[in-house]
């Protein structure tokens, strides 16, 4: 690659807007599908950012076993049972007190290393 190209390379990648999460809502108008119209509302952020949204499948091997959790508004199910935490779920699994976060990988490099402080 030409060192031209190497540093338009580089131009383009410190402009990128790139995002982990979506941006928090604040006060934004949400489209109704099918009939045009727009209501606005106040959106506000529920529990902790790291939790995917109701409904969501988390899936983790564990001794080459498949644990599969789904994401519920009331908490988590797991073999058909709701649970309150994913630490809970990772302790049922395991036999062993864990971070359900960590366990379940919903955890960013920087809060894993804070933690392990």
């Amino acid at each position: 690659m030409s060192e031209r190209a190497r540093q338009r390379a580089l131009e383009i990648a410190n402009d990128a807007d790139l995002r982990i999460r979506p941006p928090q809502p604040t006060n934004d108008a949400i489209a109704l599908p099918g009939d045009g119209r727009t209501v606005v509302q106040r959106l506000e952020p529920g529990g902790d950012s790291r939790l995917p949204m109701p409904g969501t499948i988390l899936v983790r091997k564990y001794r080459g076993k498949p644990i599969t959790v789904t994401v519920r508004e009331n908490g988590f199910e797991y073999q058909d049972k709701i649970y309150r935490s994913l630490s809970a779920i990772a302790r049922e699994v395991t036999g062993t007190r864990w971070n359900g976060f960590l366990f379940f990988g919903l955890t960013t490099d920087k809060e894993v290393h804070d933690a392990q402080r």
